[in-house]
């Protein structure tokens, strides 16, 4: 998710980039799906906001922090506009390395099935974009039936 001009997806793939002793090379990595939420088990409501995870740290690290607040961009679910919203957040103190950072423009807030059907305007589908000077930030939400 660092590359600019690419849109990732989480519908079974993911990208890694290793390190190797001479070069780093990128290895693509199939998951089975990426559900965010099973809406109608769990109804929240949920909150999302993603993190550049260093895999050093089995836990969200901020250095020396033990807690940690920012501002992060914010899509409202409920009403479909974008704010910025003051996030806490907890995190495992680590004496050395870095820390993992928080992706200030990803947030998402009051995820209910209710408001997912809210924002859908056709099919099961729905985007939620924002466009910055540096680029667009979007999510592209679908809502599925899952068969166990």
């Amino acid at each position: 998710m660092n590359s600019s001009g690419i849109n990732y997806d989480f519908d079974g793939n993911r990208r890694y980039v290793y390190e190797g002793p001479t070069n780093d090379y990128e290895q693509p990595e199939y998951t089975p799906m990426f559900p965010l939420f099973n809406l109608t088990q769990e109804s929240g409501p949920w909150r999302l906001v993603l993190i550049e995870d260093d895999k050093d740290y089995p836990d969200h690290s901020r250095k020396n922090d033990t807690n940690h607040a920012q501002s992060v961009i914010t899509f409202d679910l409920e009403t479909g506009v974008w704010s910025s919203v003051f996030t806490w957040f907890t995190t495992k103190s680590h004496l050395f390395g870095s820390s993992d950072d928080v992706m200030d423009k990803s947030g998402v807030r009051k995820i209910t099935e209710a408001n997912a059907y809210k924002r859908i305007s056709y099919g099961d589908s729905f985007t939620a974009s924002k466009t910055y000077s540096s680029g667009t930030f979007k999510y592209d939400f679908q809502m599925t039936t899952l068969n166990n």
